[in-house]
């Protein structure tokens, strides 16, 4: 019972984790083109996709249900699997969900901030190659028609 808790939060934190990074990889890819080289963010956004599933996976694994049974003497086991019940079982998925949210914040917020220590390191140094292009200063803006209402 408690091998089928881990695995069941082992799948449920891959299949949210890899969700979560299908999801950020487009708007993370088109953040990181503003300000970096297309290949170089086109690099990041993937970097930050395998980062975001890993992490995910980590964070939401209860490992630790798995690692007490383990190290539970073998007269005591049948104790602990008998105490799985469905509130249990509830708990831990909730527990499972909440820190793979929790490691994912975190995972984007040190990347957030090692991006823009790049981006300062970048503008600061000579290779302005791994930069974006500024945009000229007299280019229109890229939107869809205006409406005016009377």
């Amino acid at each position: 019972m408690v091998i089928l808790l881990f695995t069941a939060s082992f799948l449920l934190s891959l299949a949210v984790s890899y969700v979560i990074s299908k999801l950020f990889r487009e708007s993370a890819e088109g953040f990181l083109s503003r300000f970096f080289a297309r290949h170089l963010s086109a690099a990041a956004a993937k970097y930050l996709q395998f980062v975001i599933v890993f992490v995910g996976v980590t964070s939401g694994t209860r490992i630790h249900l798995l690692q007490d049974y383990i190290d539970a003497p073998p007269w005591n086991r049948p104790e602990l699997a008998a105490e799985l019940t469905q509130e249990v079982w509830a708990l831990s998925i909730y527990h499972t969900l909440v820190d793979l949210f929790y490691g994912i914040v975190w995972l984007l917020v040190v990347f957030a901030f090692l991006a823009l220590a790049a981006l300062f390191y970048l503008r600061r140094s000579q290779r302005t190659s791994l930069l974006a292009k500024p945009e000229p200063a007299g280019a229109p803006e890229e939107s869809g028609p205006v409406a005016t209402s009377r």
